[in-house]
């Protein structure tokens, strides 16, 4: 799996600036022993970078070799971070909401503030705000309608697909076109189940354990 070996001494993206971000602070978060809100940010941001993680061409499967050969040289950009950002945050904001709503007071505006001002550094536009709201909207219509995982990755997909190449994400409406692409809709997808597997479950642990730090200074 791409998150899972050789995490350190590859090439990094070219022209990813959250991923050289995380790579700083994951070495920064290593001398930290308290969870704060500064350090769930930091494991927050370097956890979405792992999807764009570089991988040598031999540890991929034929599967993957015959599907997504240039994976990182297409996708593996601060836009298409952006928008795995949004919904990873969606997700552990919808966690906090039904686990620790008093903690999602707490956290959640703070990890929200940060990802605008790192995501507006990055990609250079000024309605960063203005998108991860849309984002956040289309993903809360989803899970009102009874919508899970399937259905929030068919549209995170459309999303991804859209930052070919560091195409810089924009607003998007009903009335948008479908990009009609199987095989990279197929390797995208498999790419986002295996991240969402491994970096959920451990990005939720975090937040209980500064939930736990929170009551215990009380």
């Amino acid at each position: 799996m791409r998150f899972l070996s050789n995490l350190f001494g590859r090439p990094k993206p070219r022209g990813s600036v959250v991923f050289q971000w995380a790579e700083r602070r994951w070495k920064e978060l290593g001398q930290l022993k308290d969870s704060t809100p500064e350090w769930m940010f930091g494991y927050f941001i370097y956890s979405i970078s792992r999807f764009i993680e570089p991988r040598p061409e031999r540890d991929r499967s034929e599967e993957e070799r015959a599907l997504g050969p240039d994976f990182e040289r297409h996708y593996g950009n601060d836009s298409a971070l952006f928008e795995l950002g949004c919904y990873a945050y969606f997700r552990l904001d919808l966690w906090l909401f039904h686990e620790n709503p008093g903690v999602r007071q707490r956290i959640s505006a703070f990890l929200a503030d940060e990802f605008v001002k790192l995501f507006t550094e990055a990609l250079q536009i000024y309605y960063v705000q203005r998108l991860l709201c849309e984002r956040l909207e289309k993903y809360g219509e989803i899970a009102n309608s009874g919508g899970g995982p399937k259905e929030f990755h068919s549209y995170l997909v459309q999303l991804l697909l859209r930052t070919r190449d560091s195409k810089r994400p924009k607003p998007y409406g009903d009335k948008d076109p479908l990009v009609l692409d199987l095989e990279r809709s197929f390797m995208l997808t498999a790419e986002l189940m295996t991240w969402e597997e491994f970096f959920l479950p451990t990005l939720t642990k975090s937040l209980w354990q500064l939930a736990d730090q929170k009551t215990s200074s009380r």
